[in-house]
């Protein structure tokens, strides 16, 4: 009887401790996703921060989205960047990128419409980021380098689902946009990696 009373007692001890570790596991795996939770959120809010941050409150953050997977090596950091000047053509819709005065790539781009006009002069690039949204024209633009202000190098415009216009897109070459410069996909994160900021850019 002590022994069947003695081994019921250790059944029952175990079922307890079994009980109090599935309390345990429960709880930390709600604490660690909601510690998960809040990592991401924050890190969203940082990038949202750092990319809205030129745009003022007309333009947002749509995503942080790559839509060109094609590798691009980022600038080493020992590049100088003295050595790189930039040209905007807008008679030829063109874009040419220099190094050292060589001319490294050409691409086709679309400018301001005669209502809407791309300014021309002497700037410098400055402020990156991936990816914006503006409320008030309704589209967005991938890999965007600000020359002037809200002036932007960026993709051909995307729509509030985040995919490309493609009426839009097919007007690359022709002079389409409010006053930015837009490149395809493929040159619009080329020119993201590739140009430092406070590169000379010249338009005309």
């Amino acid at each position: 009887m002590n022994k069947k009373f003695a081994v019921l007692k250790m059944l029952v001890c175990l079922c307890f401790l079994t009980f109090i570790l599935n309390i345990n596991v429960t709880v930390n795996g709600a604490e660690n996703s909601t510690i998960s939770r809040i990592n991401i959120s924050t890190n969203t809010q940082k990038i949202y921060n750092n990319n809205t941050r030129l745009l003022g409150d007309n333009k947002i953050i749509y995503k942080k989205v790559y839509p060109d997977n094609s590798a691009v090596k980022p600038l080493k950091k020992r590049t100088n960047i003295r050595n790189y000047s930039v040209e905007v053509n807008i008679e030829k819709q063109s874009v040419y990128v220099y190094y050292s005065g060589k001319l490294i790539k050409k691409m086709e781009c679309s400018t301001g419409t005669e209502d809407s006009p791309t300014p021309t002069g002497t700037f410098y690039t400055s402020t990156k980021g991936t990816s914006f949204f503006s409320s008030k024209y309704d589209e967005g633009g991938y890999y965007w380098t600000s020359f002037l202000g809200n002036y932007l190098f960026h993709s051909v415009p995307f729509d509030k689902n985040g995919n490309i216009i493609q009426s839009e897109a097919l007007k690359l070459g022709k002079e389409a946009s409010h006053g930015c410069i837009r490149l395809s996909v493929k040159d619009a994160r080329w020119f993201f990696y590739k140009i430092p900021n406070h590169t000379l850019v010249k338009i005309s």
